[in-house]
Protein backbone atom coordinates (compact mmCIF):
# COMPACT_ATOMS: atom_id res chain seq x y z
CA UNK A 1 0.00 0.00 0.00
CA UNK A 2 3.07 2.44 0.77
CA UNK A 3 4.35 1.98 -2.66
CA UNK A 4 0.64 2.88 -4.07
CA UNK A 5 0.03 5.83 -1.97
CA UNK A 6 3.58 7.38 -2.52
CA UNK A 7 3.89 7.36 -6.07
CA UNK A 8 2.58 9.70 -9.24
CA UNK A 9 0.34 7.81 -11.36
CA UNK A 10 -0.73 4.93 -9.18
CA UNK A 11 -3.71 3.32 -9.52
CA UNK A 12 -4.36 3.96 -5.44
CA UNK A 13 -2.30 7.30 -5.59
CA UNK A 14 -1.43 9.69 -2.40
CA UNK A 15 -4.42 11.90 -2.79
CA UNK A 16 -7.34 11.75 0.36
CA UNK A 17 -10.37 12.88 -1.49
CA UNK A 18 -10.66 8.89 -2.73
CA UNK A 19 -9.68 7.46 0.99
CA UNK A 20 -11.48 6.77 4.62
CA UNK A 21 -8.85 7.47 7.56
CA UNK A 22 -9.42 5.70 10.76
CA UNK A 23 -9.70 9.01 13.41
CA UNK A 24 -8.16 6.76 16.15
CA UNK A 25 -5.40 6.00 13.90
CA UNK A 26 -4.85 9.21 12.95
CA UNK A 27 -4.60 10.67 16.38
CA UNK A 28 -3.10 7.43 17.92
CA UNK A 29 0.29 8.65 15.27
CA UNK A 30 -0.29 12.39 16.28
CA UNK A 31 -1.04 13.42 12.64
CA UNK A 32 -1.85 16.11 11.20
CA UNK A 33 -2.18 18.15 7.48
CA UNK A 34 1.25 20.10 6.90
CA UNK A 35 -0.29 23.32 6.24
CA UNK A 36 2.71 25.26 5.53
CA UNK A 37 2.50 23.03 1.67
CA UNK A 38 1.52 24.64 -1.38
CA UNK A 39 1.26 21.29 -3.29
CA UNK A 40 1.47 17.70 -2.02
CA UNK A 41 0.29 18.31 1.55
CA UNK A 42 -2.36 15.26 0.78
CA UNK A 43 0.13 12.99 -0.71
CA UNK A 44 2.55 13.15 2.34
CA UNK A 45 -0.30 13.05 4.84
CA UNK A 46 -1.28 9.61 3.27
CA UNK A 47 2.39 8.00 2.74
CA UNK A 48 2.82 8.95 6.84
CA UNK A 49 -0.35 7.21 7.83
CA UNK A 50 0.41 3.85 5.82
CA UNK A 51 3.93 3.81 6.90
CA UNK A 52 3.03 4.58 10.49
CA UNK A 53 -0.10 2.62 10.80
CA UNK A 54 0.53 -0.97 9.97
CA UNK A 55 -2.60 -3.26 8.98
CA UNK A 56 -4.43 -4.16 6.51
CA UNK A 57 -5.87 -1.82 4.22
CA UNK A 58 -8.80 -2.39 1.84
CA UNK A 59 -9.13 -1.39 -1.81
CA UNK A 60 -12.57 -1.25 -4.13
CA UNK A 61 -11.98 -0.63 -7.34
CA UNK A 62 -15.80 0.41 -8.27
CA UNK A 63 -16.33 4.07 -9.32
CA UNK A 64 -18.13 5.42 -6.59
CA UNK A 65 -17.56 9.51 -7.30
CA UNK A 66 -17.78 11.70 -9.72
CA UNK A 67 -14.00 13.69 -9.84
CA UNK A 68 -14.74 17.39 -11.85
CA UNK A 69 -10.15 18.88 -12.75
CA UNK A 70 -10.78 22.54 -12.37
CA UNK A 71 -8.57 24.03 -15.24
CA UNK A 72 -7.06 26.76 -12.41
CA UNK A 73 -6.59 24.65 -9.23
CA UNK A 74 -3.69 24.36 -7.40
CA UNK A 75 -1.89 21.14 -9.10
CA UNK A 76 -2.73 22.89 -12.64
CA UNK A 77 -1.41 25.96 -11.91
CA UNK A 78 1.75 25.04 -9.54
CA UNK A 79 4.77 27.46 -10.01
CA UNK A 80 8.29 26.58 -10.25
CA UNK A 81 8.54 26.82 -6.39
CA UNK A 82 5.46 24.60 -5.94
CA UNK A 83 7.25 21.91 -8.22
CA UNK A 84 10.32 22.29 -6.27
CA UNK A 85 8.10 21.81 -3.04
CA UNK A 86 7.06 19.02 -4.12
CA UNK A 87 9.85 17.29 -5.40
CA UNK A 88 11.08 17.64 -1.55
CA UNK A 89 7.59 16.20 -0.37
CA UNK A 90 8.43 13.21 -2.34
CA UNK A 91 12.02 12.96 -1.06
CA UNK A 92 10.52 13.23 2.57
CA UNK A 93 8.14 10.86 1.86
CA UNK A 94 10.47 8.44 0.20
CA UNK A 95 12.45 8.39 4.33
CA UNK A 96 9.04 7.44 5.00
CA UNK A 97 10.35 3.85 4.05
CA UNK A 98 11.87 2.86 7.08
CA UNK A 99 9.14 2.55 9.00
CA UNK A 100 7.49 0.04 6.73
CA UNK A 101 10.66 -2.83 7.84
Amino acid sequence: MFGQVSTHGSEIGGYVWNKAFSTQAIKAINLRYDESLPIAEDYLFTSTFVAKTPGQYAYDPRILYTKVNRPNSTIHTASFADRNQERKVFKQIRELEHFMY
